[in-house]
């Protein structure tokens, strides 16, 4: 018999390893039990030699670095925003007494405005970088998560790819400089994940324990964390019908997995259940999915919306100085991964980089060879990625809720960069396939013209046609909010009702600027549409991003020169106030080449 996997000289299989599939293959028949899982052992890496081990440090510092960008420019001006940094201030105000609700406002799952007052408390009181920086640090955490989950399914030469991609991504970068719930719901998802992974390999009590946990919180981040769950109880059911076949050995662990999985479906929903039980008491969960069905576009719309994403993914892709760090770490994670002289390797990264999209093509390419040839580990991320992409278009083209499957396409591009596999394949067809490899590749070069030129706007390049980048800044809000705040003061000493056309997060700006009411005996009125408003009541404070120049008529009362003032600045002010994830939002079309959405704030005073 062999020797047992807790005893390999890793000298020895550090050789085996950098000499490629072939000499691993033979390493592992002479030094590996048959009894093992050997599954488990292509899994295995050798430890890092010790002048690399600082390689890792570095990426996860260039994240927090790309995250947190210059500070004075980071702000809050997206609408969602605005409600969990409210709520995580709300939170933060009742910590002296101890008396959080962890579900103060039943508009998203409270993990992510809990963690907004705990950085509220620890820098001494609200402000826009306090709301944000759960947002920076969770978006680095998500950095060395990849790694991890990466290094679990496909080992560590993919691994290193796979931080480095989530290091430089524009997408991540985006979201982590920001108060919403992506860069929490990145780190729960890639949690959620990994116990995946650990829980089909080998489930059990405590794998079946962390799976649940970490679908727990992946759905007290997000509504829709709950898919972590349905991937993983998919890949079992689909892998028991395509691979196992039903042999005797694998349906007992499609069994074993099935029992395991109502345990872990079990202990999701008990740390769900609180949440739960607080939305039904605050306006009912029914009515509140209600409205989250409402952005369900539907079939009809899944190509048109697949469009929009894609081209919402290269503008975020196309950020200059992502581009220029994800170049260097390109060369030095082929470094670390012993292929610094291999050229295909560096080409595949950089291409990953700035081709447009090109981590959805490369993981594309890689599920055929990832499903034949991994284990059942690695069939979960392709049916991560598969269930992600045919889901995602069905909603509304926010760019945000395209982050999950990005996630495993960059997961499975890594593989496609240093896959072992891949290699041990390509060496041992040799010529006698060269015919056929090159065919596929003219065909994967046109596929990827063709979707490229349908999908993509390449002149919007980062900061091109007035765009914003990534890191532009975001304190324009707050600004436009101070300059018209001596108005209202002006206008309620006058004993006038200042009426507020505008979202939470402008409310929001507005309270930090006047306080809880301005003073004198006028107060303020908040409208939901233009149609409530009438100029004898007095002035108005509009957000030009919630109206169009066609809203304008159903103002009344109001003098003809006024009507035009309004449709002249949302055309005047037709260019970008606000940051890149907001003008996405407001208006995904951009992406294409549409014009920039009206914003800022007008005041009309009668």
């Amino acid at each position: 018999m062999g020797k047992s996997v807790n005893r390999i000289d890793w000298g020895e299989f550090r050789s085996a390893w950098s000499g490629g599939a072939t000499r691993l293959v033979s390493y592992c028949n002479a030094h590996v039990s048959p009894n093992r899982n050997f599954g488990s052992l292509r899994r295995l890496s050798p430890p890092i030699p010790d002048s690399r081990v600082w390689w890792m440090p570095a990426i996860l510092v260039c994240a927090f670095l790309l995250r947190l960008g210059a500070p004075g420019t980071l702000g809050i001006d997206h609408f969602d925003e605005g409600v969990y940094a409210s709520a995580g201030e709300a939170l933060f105000a009742n910590l002296p007494r101890l008396s959080i609700d962890p579900g103060i406002v039943p508009y998203g799952p409270p993990l992510t405005v809990v963690g907004i007052a705990l950085s509220n408390f620890l820098l001494g009181g609200p402000s826009d970088f306090a709301a944000i920086l759960p947002g920076i640090l969770g978006g680095t955490l998500a950095v060395y998560l990849a790694f991890r989950l990466t290094r679990t399914i496909f080992g560590q030469q993919p691994a290193f790819v796979a931080a480095m991609l989530m290091a430089v991504s524009g997408m991540a970068i985006a979201f982590g400089r920001s108060a919403m719930t992506e860069a929490m719901f990145i780190v729960t998802w890639l949690m959620a994940m990994q116990a995946g992974a650990r829980f089909l390999v080998r489930p059990g009590f405590m794998t079946a324990t962390l799976l649940g946990l970490g679908v727990g919180l992946a759905q007290l981040t997000k509504y829709n964390g709950a898919l972590t769950g349905v991937i993983v109880a998919l890949t079992a059911v689909v892998d028991m019908i395509f691979v196992s076949r039903g042999t005797p050995r694998d349906f007992r662990s499609f069994q074993l997995r099935i029992q395991w999985g109502i345990f872990a479906a079990v202990i999701a929903a008990a740390v769900f259940a609180p949440w739960f039980l607080f939305v039904e008491d605050h306006g009912g969960y029914r009515s509140l999915m209600r409205h989250h069905g409402s952005y369900v576009s539907g079939v009809g719309r899944w190509i048109s919306n697949l469009r929009l994403q894609l081209a919402q993914g290269w503008v975020l892709q196309a950020q200059m100085i992502s581009v220029i760090f994800g170049a260097v770490f390109s060369i030095a994670v082929c470094r670390v991964s012993g292929q610094s002289r291999s050229l295909s390797s560096l080409a595949k990264l950089l291409g990953l980089i700035v081709l447009p999209n090109a981590p959805v093509f490369a993981s594309a390419c890689s599920i055929p060879r990832t499903w034949s040839k991994g284990d059942i580990a690695r069939r979960m991320v392709v049916v991560w990625w598969v269930t992600m992409f045919l889901l995602t278009p069905l909603y509304h083209p926010y760019a945000r809720l395209w982050l999950p499957f990005y996630l495993a396409s960059l997961v499975l591009s890594a593989n496609w960069v240093f896959g072992i596999e891949h290699q041990a394949e390509s060496r041992q067809a040799g010529a006698l396939s060269s015919k056929h490899t090159w065919f596929a590749f003219g065909v994967a070069v046109l596929a990827f013209v063709a979707l490229t030129s349908w999908s993509v706007d390449l002149a919007a390049w980062g900061g091109m046609r007035g765009m914003p980048t990534v890191w532009s800044n975001r304190t324009d809000l707050r600004h436009e909010i101070a300059t018209h705040a001596e108005k209202i003061r002006q206008a309620s000493a006058r004993g006038k009702t200042v009426h507020l056309l505008m979202n939470p997060t402008g409310r929001r700006a507005l309270a930090f600027e006047l306080g809880v009411r301005p003073s004198g005996p006028g107060r303020l009125a908040v409208v939901e549409n233009l149609g409530n408003w009438q100029a004898r009541n007095g002035p108005i404070l509009i957000d030009l991003s919630l109206i169009g120049p066609e809203d304008s008529v159903l103002l009344t009362g109001v003098p003809r020169e006024t009507l035009e003032k309004i449709v002249e600045s949302s055309v005047e002010r037709n260019r970008a106030h606000r940051g890149l994830i907001t003008i996405l939002d407001m208006a995904p079309g951009v992406a294409l080449g549409d014009k920039l959405p009206a914003t800022g704030l007008i005041w009309i005073e009668p």
